[in-house]
């Protein structure tokens, strides 16, 4: 898996930048780019063009792109406010598939959305809420079938866990388990192998 930094893909200067505040941030969004592109270098170089040129953005939209290959770039990053999910961008960052959502996406792209997710929650020091650009906009982004992923393999709602019945012995003052709060995380640990990711990618942590 390969970090590109903004000056790896030939990035513009941003227009203007504002300085994200860590304790604001409490989601993580998952965006498509709806469209096809040579290399994840293009890519990021349309997309940029598009949000600067076109609709007058101050930079790439997003805090990092991930392409068909694994290959994560960097955008924003973790310390600059992006303008990808209205209402949001003050308390939350985002990652974008660079292709179409809406077919089904490599395994090497997912493992590297897996791993920028899981490093947000690091940087940031919380479990943050993990969804799609659609469940808080009117749109179809980030493409059903990449939704589709993204509901069964990060936010997936744990079972709670069944108490377990009291247990006795003479002279033992009795407990039961139902006094014990069984509260889920919700942010469930769901794959052990893109954790493992993280040992190699400290790189995510700190910028």
């Amino acid at each position: 898996m390969e970090f590109v930094p903004r000056a790896g893909w030939g990035a513009r200067p941003p227009k203007s930048r504002r300085a994200m505040s860590p304790a604001n941030v409490t989601h993580f969004f998952l965006h498509h780019a709806a469209a096809t592109y040579p290399s994840g270098k293009a890519a990021m170089q349309s997309i940029q063009r598009f949000h600067q040129d076109s609709r007058g953005w101050a930079d790439y939209a997003y805090n990092w792109g991930v392409w068909d290959d694994g290959t994560i770039f960097e955008g924003r990053g973790w310390g600059a406010q992006g303008g990808h999910t209205k209402g949001w961008n003050s308390r939350a960052v985002a990652v974008c598939y660079m292709g179409d959502g809406s077919k089904p996406v490599p395994h090497a792209a997912l493992d590297a959305i897996l791993t920028v997710a899981d490093a947000a929650d690091r940087h940031f020091g919380r479990n943050l809420v993990r969804q799609g650009h659609r469940d808080v906009g009117s749109t179809s982004c980030p493409g059903d079938w990449l939704y589709g992923w993204l509901c069964d393999a990060m936010i997936r709602p744990v079972a709670p866990v069944q108490p377990a019945p009291s247990v006795t012995t003479p002279g033992d003052t009795v407990v039961s388990s139902q006094g014990i709060s069984e509260r889920p995380s919700p942010i469930p640990n769901v794959r052990d192998g893109w954790r493992k990711h993280m040992a190699r990618m400290e790189w995510l942590r700190e910028r």
